[in-house]
């Protein structure tokens, strides 16, 4: 199953929205399957987003009520973008793995790696703070390093 993550930060929204935004325009309809209506839809968002984005970046403009302005557009073209993925880009077998790779789509890890059991126990040291207080200290009993082994 693939997965993506789609940061509330700003500055990487911007960055994802852009590499996005720039590969639907190209493949899109030709390639993803994505209807003329929807590629349309999500760039009139990104429209919008582009100049709220710049009023906020730029230190000359910067100002409470433009992160405001920002903030609150793309709390709706987030959204938007999410159900794009949800519904065109995620499990695309016409998606390639390079565009894949840029818009942050990935396999989920279906295996772990199992821990080693430890091959030495640690040297645990119980001392006495204040009342009814226990100081312990563990060491690795090999390299008498802090931590278990």
């Amino acid at each position: 199953m693939e997965i993506y993550k789609m940061s509330k930060v700003p500055s990487v929204f911007n960055t994802l929205q852009n590499t996005v935004l720039g590969l639907i325009i190209e493949k899109g309809e030709s390639d993803w399957g994505m209807t003329s209506l929807e590629v349309d839809n999500i760039v009139a968002r990104q429209a919008i987003w582009t100049p709220l984005w710049k009023a906020a970046a730029d230190d000359m403009t910067k100002n409470k009520q433009a992160t405001e302005n920002r903030n609150e557009n793309q709390l709706l073209y987030q959204p938007a973008l999410v159900v794009v993925f949800n519904r065109f880009l995620l499990n695309n077998d016409g998606i390639s793995a390079a565009d894949k790779a840029a818009m942050g789509i990935h396999q989920r890890e279906t295996t772990t790696t199992p821990v080693p059991d430890p091959t030495q126990a640690p040297r645990v040291n119980i001392t006495y703070g204040e009342a009814l207080q226990l100081i312990i200290n563990m060491r690795n009993a090999a390299t008498g390093k802090i931590g278990k082994p």
